[in-house]
């Protein structure tokens, strides 16, 4: 992976620098068919995330490797660091979603390498991550811990004829991090979201354009599942302030009216079930599912 284009002059430092990252999946394609392993897990945009990190990490690590070998220290020195104002701009989730495959994905496949060299590296691609919890915490990968597939009902034929469903996915621990920090700080949001063991979401519609969101959540534990309980019922207050009324109240289960609808919560074990809909008769049916 690691010996390219020494002989020639007219590429500057940078321009090595990419070519031996963009090489290297030239490399990872032939050899592993990068297409294939994507289009496994086309319904699971955490899974692919996931994926692109070990793609991402591997490259970054070569190219990395590269740049100690054969660049002078001071044309090292002048690659670190490049601002990008676009991206500072960008929303939370899509700055945290555009960086995770270069930085965490890095870290995930810098462990791999400690602990197993390219040998480990390459076997990842037979068997890839499959959460980005798995690359934020690459000790879960290595020990076998798989995220759970969890699947959610007919959430539309619940609501009623004048439903449908526009999209059902995973949204995975990255994602959770960033929806709660957003509110609570990052910090809060890493520890809140750390317990992940799996989700699955639907974002639906009415024919009036009114949009309802179930997520059913699995956690490590109970205590990990309350930790996410108590936080995402912070975000609520946060968000909404005075304008949140508390309208049900009881061990394990909250709702809200808020400006954005009814928001409502429940714990049951290590699942948490969040609902957003648009009326108090929509998060019946669903409570009721």
């Amino acid at each position: 992976r690691v010996l390219l284009v020494q002989d020639a002059p007219h590429i500057g430092p940078l321009q090595r620098v990419v070519l031996a990252h963009e090489l290297t999946h030239a490399l990872q394609d032939q050899h592993f068919d990068l297409t294939a392993i994507e289009r496994r897990v086309a319904a699971n945009a955490d899974a692919a995330l996931a994926i692109t990190a070990l793609a991402e990490g591997d490259a970054t690590l070569t190219a990395t490797l590269f740049a100690q070998a054969h660049l002078p220290e001071r044309e090292r020195a002048a690659l670190v660091g490049r601002p990008s104002p676009a991206l500072d701009a960008s929303p939370p989730i899509l700055r945290r979603q555009a960086l995770f495959p270069y930085r965490e994905g890095a870290n995930f496949v810098v462990e791999l390498y400690r602990r197993g060299g390219f040998a480990l590296v390459n076997a990842a691609y037979r068997n890839p991550p499959l959460a980005t919890a798995q690359v934020l915490h690459p000790e879960r990968y290595l020990a076998g811990h798989w995220p759970e597939r969890l699947r959610l009902s007919d959430v539309a034929t619940t609501l009623g004829p004048s439903w449908r469903s526009l999209r059902e996915d995973t949204l995975g621990e990255l994602s959770l991090q960033v929806l709660l920090g957003q509110f609570l700080g990052p910090a809060i949001g890493e520890d809140a979201a750390a317990g992940w063991s799996g989700d699955r979401y639907q974002l639906l519609e009415d024919d009036r354009g009114r949009l309802a969101l179930v997520l059913n959540t699995a956690w490590d534990t109970e205590s990990d599942a309350g930790d996410f309980f108590n936080a995402y019922a912070r975000v609520v207050r946060h968000r909404f302030g005075e304008a949140a009324t508390l309208v049900v109240e009881a061990p394990s289960l909250l709702w809200w009216s808020t400006p954005s609808g009814v928001v409502q919560m429940r714990a049951s074990g290590r699942n948490v079930v969040v609902a957003i809909t648009p009326d108090l008769a929509a998060a019946r049916a669903v409570a009721e599912e």
